[in-house]
């Protein structure tokens, strides 16, 4: 018989013929199997990957390549290092961690440097905008691509509306809250919906910056380099300073000490607790509770990955920019660490205005002004929703008692839940971006969609001039503007973390399949040639020893002892199975160890062989996955100890989004319903991968 099939499957050719061999071949289904082949096709639909190999040529205005690396860097640690620097540091050194802080930060910086990685290698893949969104795409298939870019652009502009905020309210109470005081008589307020009072202030911001972006990535880089130069000008003088004035021992405390400073206090109920004293006073347990709070710290270098595009050498630049942001963000945060708690006991640390009370209490009260100024800087920089809790608070420092009193009673007026979030322990700082850092990556995730013919296609204009997505760029600048301006935000801070962190894990995921997959050497844009392929007829009887298409035994023991030395078809597909297992396993043991751990701890025999069995299959999987033959495609960074970093960063992603509430995943599936609607109306049908598929024709055509 004959059949027709693409030249650029030729490598793929011979290992079609040992299946047709074992199987037969069939040229028409029974029409009672039509329905089934339907639904096969439509899942196959949503499985959809794009091609690794992107053609960068020949469509039309593309995005500017002009960003280097130290725009890059800059980008990442603007987008990180935030003002929650100024009151994250007290707040975990007094209620967490006493002096151990500055371990908190370092197992932070270790678990958030797990994603880094898996993004630094991505970014040297797949050089082009669409960050995790794109990733997920040309890995797990189309459906999960398109959750994860609509999630990423809820995390997106959620953080840009809530630090515009952050900026209204720190600007209004340097004023004296006349913008507060002067817009109350404007009812609008629908509890949970609607704000206090409509938000100018933040609108114009958004709208401002939103034309900032419009004009081009150089001048949006250099204002965030300017921003971000200051910011760390003044975290430095603050460290030197901590470590000039600090004393050791603070980081030696014992009982007396704690007796002799509640006698000479004269607040007491500001007074944290001793815990057990020394370096440690609060445990390993304290240094955990704290290490997840200051992960969300770290939060923000995934933007480095949209500038794909814009980038001079995004194979090289995006791989170093993250990495090296992340290690500046940590020297910086450790050194804060470090420098407050060797100033001031970690029990007489103001937790909501850290840095200027310690440079009151150690007779520095001047630096005051430089914590003032940099908070500013960090606002515009990293903009925070942890912002929300110290907008104007970063400020008290400077101001006198009685304007104090005026700004802590006007913050007292805001809804709780913008101050202080209520849900315990895990999310006190939410992970929204910079504002600038928010809205950057913003549009380039909507351009890569809608590039993609996932979202309405005219999203992915390129201007002419500035050489940027301007459609995209004005419409998520306009959706954030308006959140901004009439929204309450508060209910929706944990709802943003469910994208980052699955972002984070997606990424993850792609990381470690990809790896063990065959290269592929064909494009999109390659046209498959038909040719001749003569093909023996099958055999009646089927062999029991039928070689697999990889050309291995296919045997239990193959996937332990692969005969190849190079990834094939068949160990892909291994790999892609158990880490679909391993990522249910890990849920199911995240969900365990979120949910109940004082069932499990405390030795319940149901808790611990649930565990115990999770465990083992983990660890089996993992093994499994680990003897398959890897790819040995040269890159300019690759994730080392695979598969165990991306499975660890995997875990601890999943085991964040295990902790949030339930009202937050019944939002999530709110959010997912209105994307789905999009994507099943809109996105499916007008997929530019529609236009990829070969026709069935072309692919197999049997002659007898």
């Amino acid at each position: 018989m004959i059949m027709l099939l693409p030249s650029s499957l030729g490598n793929r050719r011979l290992a079609l013929l040992p299946r047709l061999e074992c199987t037969g071949l069939r040229t028409s289904s029974p029409p009672s199997k039509m329905l089934w082949q339907n639904i096969r096709q439509f899942g196959q639909k949503l499985m959809r990957r794009r091609p690794l190999q992107l053609d960068q040529g020949g469509s039309g205005h593309r995005l500017s390549r002009c960003l280097n690396t130290l725009d890059l860097v800059a980008l990442g640690v603007g987008s990180t290092l935030g003002a929650g620097v100024y009151v994250l540091a007290g707040e975990v050194a007094k209620e967490d961690a006493g002096p151990a802080l500055v371990i908190c930060f370092l197992v932070a910086a270790l678990t958030s440097m797990l994603a880094g990685l898996c993004y630094a290698e991505f970014g040297a893949r797949v050089p082009c905008s669409g960050s995790a969104y794109l990733y997920a795409y040309v890995t797990v298939g189309q459906l999960l691509a398109f959750i994860t870019g609509w999630n990423l652009l809820l995390s997106y502009v959620i953080g840009a509306a809530s630090v515009a905020r952050a900026w209204s309210f720190t600007f209004d109470s340097l004023i004296g809250n006349r913008i507060s005081h002067a817009l109350q008589g404007i009812a609008m307020h629908l509890p949970q919906v609607l704000a206090t009072y409509p938000d100018f202030f933040a609108l114009g911001l958004v709208l401002v910056l939103t034309g900032l972006l419009a004009l081009g990535a150089r001048e949006s880089a250099w204002v965030t380099k300017v921003f971000t130069s200051v910011n760390l000008l003044v975290l430095s003088c603050i460290i030197v300073s901590g470590f000039i004035k600090g004393d050791l021992r603070n980081w030696q405390l014992t009982d007396a000490d704690y007796k002799r400073a509640e006698l000479g206090s004269n607040d007491t109920h500001r007074l944290g607790s001793l815990g057990s004293g020394g370096f440690m006073p609060f445990g390993s347990e304290g240094i955990l509770r704290g290490a997840a709070t200051c992960f969300f710290a770290f939060v923000g270098f995934d933007g480095i990955a949209t500038t794909g595009e814009e980038a001079l050498h995004p194979q090289r630049s995006i791989p170093l920019g993250i990495v090296t942001s992340i290690f500046i963000c940590f020297l910086a945060y450790f050194g804060v660490s470090a420098a407050l708690t060797l100033m001031v006991p970690y029990y007489l640390i103001h937790s909501e205005n850290p840095l200027p009370e310690a440079f009151v209490h150690i007779g520095w009260p001047a630096i005051r002004y430089a914590v003032a100024v940099g908070t500013l800087c960090a606002l515009s920089s990293r903009s925070v929703q942890d912002a929300l809790s110290l907008s104007a608070v970063g400020f008290l420092g400077v101001l006198d008692l009685g304007e104090r009193e005026e700004v802590l009673e006007a913050m007292e007026q805001r809804p709780r839940s913008l101050l202080l979030p209520e849900s315990p322990g895990m999310f006190p700082f939410s992970p929204a971006c910079s504002l600038l850092g928010a809205m950057f990556p913003m549009p380039r995730v909507l351009y890569s969609m809608a590039e993609d013919g996932l979202l309405f296609h005219g999203l992915a204009r390129i201007h002419a001039h500035t050489s940027t997505p301007v459609v995209a760029t004005i419409v998520a600048g306009t959706v954030a503007a308006i959140m901004a301006f009439l929204l309450e935000l508060s209910d929706l801070v944990n709802l943003s973390c469910i994208g980052t962190l699955l972002a984070y894990s997606l990424v993850a995921f792609s990381v470690l399949v990809l790896r063990y997959q065959p290269d592929q050497d064909f494009s999109e844009n390659e046209k498959p040639k038909v040719e001749l392929v003569e093909i023996s007829p099958a055999p009646k009887a089927k062999s029991p020893e039928c070689i697999s298409e990889a050309g291995m035994p296919s045997t239990p023991a193959s996937l332990w002892s692969p005969a190849s030395t190079t990834p094939t078809p068949r160990s892909g597909r291994v790999v892609y199975g158990c880490a679909f297992l391993l990522v249910t396993v890990l849920s199911m043991l995240c969900l365990v160890l979120a949910r109940w751990p004082k069932r499990l701890f405390s030795g319940e025999p149901i808790y611990i062989t649930a565990a115990a069995l999770l465990l083992v299959l983990t660890v089996g999987l993992t093994f499994t996955i680990w003897r398959q033959p890897q790819s040995s495609a040269p890159l300019y960074f690759k994730v080392p100890l695979l598969p165990v970093l991306p499975l660890l960063s995997i875990s601890v992603n999943v085991y964040l989004m295990m902790q949030l509430t339930t009202e937050t995943w019944a939002r999530f599936g709110v959010w997912m319903l209105i994307g789905f609607a999009i994507y099943f109306g809109y996105g499916i049908r007008h997929s530019l991968e529609n236009d990829q598929q070969p026709p069935a024709s072309s692919s197999q055509t049997l002659h007898p």
